[in-house]
């Protein structure tokens, strides 16, 4: 069974370091785990969940992004 957190925001975080050290832990356990910014003002994710966050331009295309994420990760036979 695979272990996949998508985690959509507005970019911010108030404690970036803790999200970094929880991102560890879980990514070591083999926990699939991406960052989605809503919009442009959200670029501060992309440091927060490096090297697996992007940027969702528009929200209204959130649907897209998360069904090729799903797609992309429910297809490997990892």
């Amino acid at each position: 069974m695979k272990k996949i957190i998508l985690v959509f925001s507005d970019g911010a975080s108030d404690n970036p370091e803790r999200v970094q050290k929880s991102l560890h832990q879980l990514r070591d356990k083999g926990v699939i785990v991406r960052g989605i910014g809503i919009t442009n003002a959200a670029s501060s994710i992309k440091q927060t969940y490096k090297p697996h966050a992007l940027i969702c331009k528009q929200a209204d295309q959130l649907g897209v992004i998360l069904a090729e994420l799903l797609k992309e990760h429910l297809t490997k036979n990892e």
